[in-house]
């Protein structure tokens, strides 16, 4: 019974998680939640958590778009108004 109840319920996690990916909310957070729920009772599901978590970061490092890039460091060695002269 409780094999059953967390395969349904890891599982509707992951397919929440897979409609929030389209829609506004945390899609990815609850695609773990529901993975490392599975990971308790099925092996493939701890496979496939440990492949998400290794893919992550890096997905959302190349997604991310220009604008919220940080930008350079400005220097102070230009005649900058705010920085004090010495």
């Amino acid at each position: 019974m409780r094999t059953v109840l967390t395969g349904v319920l890891g599982g509707l996690l992951v397919v929440v998680g897979v409609v929030l990916l389209v829609l506004p909310g945390p899609g990815w957070l609850v695609i773990i939640a529901g993975l490392a729920l599975l990971a308790r009772r099925f092996a493939w599901a701890h496979g496939l958590l440990a492949r998400t978590r290794e893919r992550l970061p890096r997905r959302i490092v190349e997604s991310r778009p220009a604008s919220l890039a940080l930008p350079p460091p400005e220097s102070a060695d230009d005649d900058d108004p705010a920085v004090p002269a010495a």
